[in-house]
C-alpha cells in the first residue's frame, strides 16, 4: 500500500522583541486516511514527530477535538466557552452568530445553537459576502480577516485561568483539520498568538478593543485560494 503524505502548516509561539505575534511554518508527515478519531490522531502524531525534527526542546500541542490530549481537547472553539453579558456560549457559536453579511446579519440567535450546528445553519451560506462582525453591541472589521475570530479565542482563553495557565506550558500549537487553502481561522494560532502576547509582557491587552488591534500584527498573506471566513 502507497504511503499518503500530507502538508500542515503549524504555529510557533514568539517572545522576542519582533512584532509578529507567531511563526507560521509547515511540515510534511504521514498521513493516516478515514474518518475514524484513531486515524486522526495517528495522523497528529505523525505531525508532532516531524515537528519535533526541528524543534526536540519544544513542547507542542494540538487544538483540536481530536487532540490526543485533554487539554487540546478542551481548548477546541467548539468547547472554549465565553462568559458575557449573561450568556455562556462558545467561541464557535459566538463567531457564527457574529457575522455580518451583504444581505443580512448578524444572526445572533445562534449564540445559543447546538454545539457544531451554527456553522451549518443555511443562512451562514446564504447571506453573501462576509462584511463585518458584530459581537453583540461591539462592531468588528473584516480586515485583518483573522482578527475578530483570534480576539474572540483570546477573550475566551484568558477568562478560563486554568486553561490559560496550562497553554502557557507549551511553545508549538497545531489544528490537524485546519487546510490554509479553504480557511483562515484556525485556534492553534489563536492560541500561539496568546502566548506571545503573555510572553511578550502584554497581557491583558485583549481587554481593550484598539489596544488589541494595535498589538495585533500578523505579517501573513493567505494562500491563493477560497476561504471560509
Amino acid at each position: 500500500m502507497k504511503v499518503k503524505h500530507a502538508k500542515r502548516p503549524y504555529f510557533k509561539s514568539i517572545s522576542s522583541e519582533a512584532k509578529s505575534l507567531y511563526i507560521k511554518e509547515e511540515t510534511s508527515f504521514i498521513w493516516h486516511s478515514g474518518m475514524a478519531l484513531v486515524n486522526w490522531q495517528k495522523s497528529i502524531e505523525e505531525m508532532h514527530r516531524s515537528i519535533k525534527e526541528k524543534y526536540p526542546k519544544l513542547e507542542i500541542l494540538e487544538i483540536s477535538t481530536k487532540s490526543l490530549q485533554e487539554l487540546g481537547t478542551k481548548l477546541s472553539a467548539l468547547n472554549l466557552t465565553i462568559n458575557t453579558h449573561g450568556v455562556k456560549l462558545s467561541v464557535e457559536n459566538a463567531y457564527q452568530g457574529s457575522k455580518v453579511f451583504e444581505n443580512a446579519g448578524p444572526f445572533q440567535d445562534l449564540y445559543q445553537f447546538a454545539n457544531g450546528s451554527a456553522k451549518r445553519d443555511s443562512r451562514i451560506n446564504n447571506s453573501g459576502k462576509v462584511i463585518g462582525f458584530k459581537f453583540f453591541d461591539q462592531d468588528w472589521s473584516k480586515d485583518p480577516s483573522s482578527l475578530f475570530y483570534d480576539w474572540l479565542y483570546i477573550i475566551a482563553l484568558a477568562e478560563n485561568e486554568e486553561l490559560s495557565s496550562q497553554v502557557l506550558k507549551y511553545d508549538i500549537f497545531t489544528d490537524i483539520a485546519f487546510n490554509p487553502v479553504k480557511s483562515i481561522n484556525t485556534q492553534a494560532r489563536a492560541a500561539a498568538i496568546y502566548v506571545s502576547l503573555v510572553r511578550k509582557g502584554l497581557a491583558g491587552v485583549w481587554s481593550n478593543k484598539d489596544e488589541f488591534i494595535k498589538a495585533y500584527h500578523v505579517d501573513e498573506l493567505p494562500l491563493q485560494g477560497t476561504f471560509n471566513l
